[in-house]
């Protein structure tokens, strides 16, 4: 059993008493010490743990230490005899306690019995139990030095330590107060433990100890500052210990420490943290400070402005919430795993300059985010937080965007104009074709004619044979200038000119031609665009002509509510467009798309020949793009 200290000093007193009995139980009356009086009496007893079969009537016994159990720190009076091992009795007066402790293992019932038969031991007994005296006077002065030990101990302290009642009235105050406040214990004692608190934290001080009294605690300590005899104040930390029950100390303990290094470096932590706070709040970026999870647990106005929330909107949730439907620079979705704050997460290394499309649900438009981030690590290179900042480039972006369509637009009116350029030239190379060579050579064949009716023999032959020749190069200038300034484009239309030209190639070039279309209406279509459409079909045969070694081509030409589409395939050698380099058709082709916004599609490998196809936007159409 562990005793108390005052029970220690009880036992010592009573191993050298030759008047009185001693003994200890613990709480379930299981013997534990008797005196050597008690010893010479009754005989050794210290391996009989039954102890109540060494009374008489040990149902009187057990009655007397459930009474005890009953009513702590109350005294007991009880007759009791009690058997020796020389088979007397004796009646004893004895006087039982229940001492509960702070401590379950501490607990212990003592009795403390007379008899008046103690003279009648004879002098050689009482010589034992003197020699058991001083045999036990080392113990006793071991006690002592503990004592002395532990009294020093408090006296030194850096707590000092206060005993009060339940109102709060200093009756014991440590030496260590005098090092920590300035007080001598004599100018405490006898004053409330409150008059010393600051005004500011005495409604919190007393109910702290009203709480303790009532063994109600709702905190283990508070920090509240006390005053100083020089009339200054000191941070401390104070507890209590409520012993009140405890018939030793009978006292509220109250326990207080300097602590106004930690109070100082606390508040400076917070005023760091107050400029840190107040700096990012005030910068014109938005700024987030996000754990390992992605989570958002700090943001500034800017932020909450730009995104369209308010803070309990923001907080909590993560960079990736899906509602923000995030958005690459070219349109294309931004996977949650590739932002900025999950990547610095994951690599441990800064994120910088990311371009991001924010939805913003509250104002249903899209927000365009410059976004870093930054890991943030502690002194020993461990991983914190992460320092998430971005700013707002949507009218920059617009800026940029415009100068881009401006110049998009610039790059789409010379095209025109070089397009118009190469129609004019092309447009008075088949009049001079057509109207002045044609009409020279036309001549020439009637000289001809002329001249054969007069000649005879090889010069008639010849004359012939020249004649001929004439008539192919004139049907040659004929449909070269027909290329070149289609007649039927304006007169029939722009499918039935796609017609023509296809029969003219079945004449000229024995191919096999399919010429498809459907759900084609082009009477709303601009004239250029016409042109457009019948210049690239134009071309891309011109193309299969000259390159393709094929024997059938396939044209096909439709419409729907959005797109106007037109492809030109062939079943010629074909080619691996990784290896092919854009020659002068296709990049005709590629310029002549790009002025209606239109995508060009070219489908082809070696040996299965090759298929073109154009799309063009309907809204660039309506809008009369040129």
């Amino acid at each position: 059993m562990l005793l108390s200290t005052n029970t220690q000093q009880l036992t010592g007193y009573f191993a050298k008493s030759v008047q009185l009995l001693y003994f200890l139980t613990d709480n379930k009356g299981t013997y534990n010490y008797a005196n050597p009086l008690f010893h010479l009496v009754f005989g050794n007893y210290n391996g009989n743990k039954n102890f109540s079969n060494l009374f008489t009537e040990p149902e009187k016994y057990d009655h007397v230490m459930q009474q005890c159990l009953e009513l702590p720190n109350s005294i007991l009076p009880a007759e009791l005899a009690m058997k020796g091992q020389d088979g007397s009795v004796k009646m004893v007066s004895w006087e039982f306690s229940f001492n509960p402790a702070d401590d379950e293992n501490s607990a212990c019932i003592q009795a403390i019995g007379i008899i008046d038969e103690i003279q009648s031991l004879g002098t050689e007994k009482i010589g034992r139990i003197t020699e058991t005296m001083s045999e036990e006077s080392k113990a006793e002065e071991q006690l002592r030095q503990n004592e002395l030990f532990y009294r020093n101990l408090i006296v030194e302290s850096l707590d000092g330590v206060l005993l009060t009642d339940e109102e709060g009235v200093i009756h014991f105050t440590s030496p260590s107060v005098t090092g920590i406040l300035g007080y001598e214990p004599d100018e405490i004692n006898g004053r409330t433990v409150f008059e010393y608190v600051h005004p500011e934290e005495k409604e919190d001080a007393i109910s702290t100890f009203l709480d303790e009294v009532k063994e109600q605690p709702r905190v283990k300590f508070i920090n509240i500052r006390l005053v100083k005899k020089d009339g200054s104040m000191l941070w401390c930390i104070v507890r209590g210990n409520n012993m009140l029950k405890n018939p030793y100390v009978n006292r509220v303990v109250i326990y207080f420490a300097d602590d106004s290094n930690r109070k100082q470096t606390e508040d400076r932590l917070r005023e760091s943290e107050s400029r840190f706070r107040n700096m990012i709040h005030n910068l014109q970026l938005g700024v987030i400070l996000q754990n390992e999870k992605s989570e958002i647990l700090v943001c500034n106005e800017a932020a909450l402005q730009m995104l369209g929330l308010t803070e309990n909107q923001l907080l909590g949730t993560s960079s990736f919430d899906p509602r923000w439907n995030v958005i690459h620079e070219d349109g294309a979705d931004f996977p949650g795993h590739e932002h900025p704050v999950p990547v610095a997460i994951r690599t441990r290394q800064p994120v910088r300059d990311v371009v991001m499309g924010v939805f913003r649900p509250a104002s249903r438009d899209r927000v365009w985010l410059l976004v870093n981030a930054e890991p943030v690590f502690d002194e020993e290179k461990i991983f914190i937080n992460v320092i998430c900042s971005f700013a707002d480039i949507t009218e920059q972006r617009k800026l940029s965007q415009q100068l881009i369509d401006q110049e998009i637009q610039k790059q789409k009116l010379i095209t025109q104009a070089t397009i118009d350029a190469q129609e004019k030239e092309r447009q008075e190379i088949g009049k001079e074709l057509h109207d002045n060579i044609n009409q020279h050579l036309t001549t020439t064949r009637l000289y001809l004619e002329v001249a054969g009716e007069k000649a005879d023999g090889e010069v008639l032959e010849m004359i012939r044979l020249a004649h001929k020749n004439l008539a192919d190069i004139v049907n040659e200038i004929r449909r070269l200038s027909q290329s070149l300034v289609p007649p039927t484009l304006g007169d029939l239309g722009l499918a039935e000119s796609i017609q023509e030209l296809c029969d003219s190639l079945k004449r000229a070039h024995s191919y096999q031609v399919d010429f498809q279309r459907r759900f084609f209406n082009e009477k709303e279509l601009p004239g250029n665009l016409k042109l457009m459409i019948f210049r690239i079909i134009q071309e891309q045969v011109s193309n299969i002509i000259r390159h393709a070694q094929a024997k059938t081509i396939r044209i096909k030409l439709q419409a729907d509510a959005e797109n106007i589409i037109f492809s030109i395939a062939d079943d010629g050698r074909g080619f691996d467009p990784q290896l092919y380099k854009k020659g002068m058709g296709l990049s005709n082709i590629s310029n002549r798309v790009s002025l209606f916004e239109g995508k060009v599609d070219i489908e082809a490998a070696p040996g299965r020949g090759c298929t073109v196809t154009v799309s063009i936007p309907m809204t660039a159409v309506m809008a009369g793009v040129n």
